[in-house]
């Protein structure tokens, strides 16, 4: 919860702690806070595909995040880095939510065998 909060301001907290050529490092944090608050909620689930011996499909789920963000990227590119960053994170969130309702798709039918 923090860290969305310091997501929010640091276009402005950033250039007054580092100076004014960060400027746009705050904005471009804050444009990638979908992504990074994914990663954080999505990163203690990443074990259940090996638990499962679902290794593969969670690979492939990998690779698909990773070409979502690449889409993303180069859609943004097109009409401006600010946008290619956002639809970067955006995607790979995405991304992220389809690994997680794999990750509870896999937990319900290996608990409804049981």
């Amino acid at each position: 919860l923090p860290f969305i909060f310091a997501s929010f301001f640091a276009p402005k907290i950033i250039p007054v702690l580092l100076g004014s050529q960060w400027e746009n490092s705050g904005m471009y944090f804050l444009l990638l806070t979908p992504i990074m608050v994914s990663t954080v909620l999505t990163s203690p689930f990443v074990y259940i595909p090996q638990y499962f011996q679902k290794q593969t499909v969670a690979f492939i789920l990998e690779i698909i995040i990773n070409v979502l963000k690449t889409i993303g990227l180069i859609i943004g590119i097109t009409i401006s880095t600010n946008w290619a960053v956002f639809l970067f994170a955006v995607f790979g969130a995405t991304g992220h939510l389809v690994f997680m309702v794999y990750n509870y798709n896999l937990v319900k039918k290996h608990a409804d065998r049981v």
